[in-house]
């Protein structure tokens, strides 16, 4: 299955941030936050190419066709060079939630297509799965629907910690600039978009 046909899918079905959050927050209030003795990476060099998008934004890019989330989705998946930037943790949740708004099905197929575009990064299990993704993975931006990261509070929090910025979607789009972006990791011209837009792929 390519995104095109998991697109297709979903169409019929629209499910609304504040449904979707309700989701995600019983589904982290049961997570299993023991810590485990698998090896984890150490804090990343920071880089502005490297991006989380967390539980929420990735369900609403699947279920929700005209929201900022597939806007910015697809912005990032246009460019090959912006790295998608995601645990183990943050996926399966992703998925454990797809499959109870959905069916395994989807999930599963989601779950395949996620892991061939995602840089992978292992965190403690205690971590929030976007925050911890973030901070050793040397993402710079997280995407995430989540007041209790976009606030003030969190920003405080993390200054002086790691440099990365908590958007929103929409919020994120109205400052994204792919071209000046680019200049930032490289002295070559901006091209435009290397890859073919996902719902073009079938």
């Amino acid at each position: 299955m390519d995104w095109a046909t998991l697109f297709a899918e979903t169409k019929q079905t629209e499910l609304s941030v504040p449904e979707i959050s309700s989701q995600l927050e019983e589904l982290r209030e049961n997570r299993d936050r023991r810590s485990t003795a698998t090896a984890v990476d150490e804090p990343g060099d920071p880089s502005p190419v490297r991006i989380v998008v967390d539980v929420d934004v990735l369900v609403a890019d699947v279920f929700n066709a005209s929201s900022p989330a597939r806007t910015v989705m697809d912005k990032l998946w246009e460019h090959s060079w912006i790295k998608l930037v995601g645990s183990d943790q943050l996926l399966t949740e992703t998925t454990s939630l797809l499959s109870t708004v959905s069916d395994e099905s989807l999930a599963t197929a989601w779950r395949s297509l996620i892991e061939e575009w995602r840089t992978p990064v292992t965190h403690p299990n205690q971590d929030h799965p976007a925050l911890g993704s973030a901070y050793r993975g040397g993402a710079m931006h997280i995407l995430s629907y989540d007041k209790t990261l976009t606030g003030p509070r969190t920003a405080t929090a993390l200054q002086g910690r790691f440099p990365v910025s908590i958007r929103t979607p929409d919020a994120f789009n109205a400052i994204f600039s792919p071209s000046s972006l680019y200049q930032e990791i490289s002295d070559t011209k901006y091209d435009g978009p290397d890859r073919l837009p996902r719902k073009n792929q079938s």
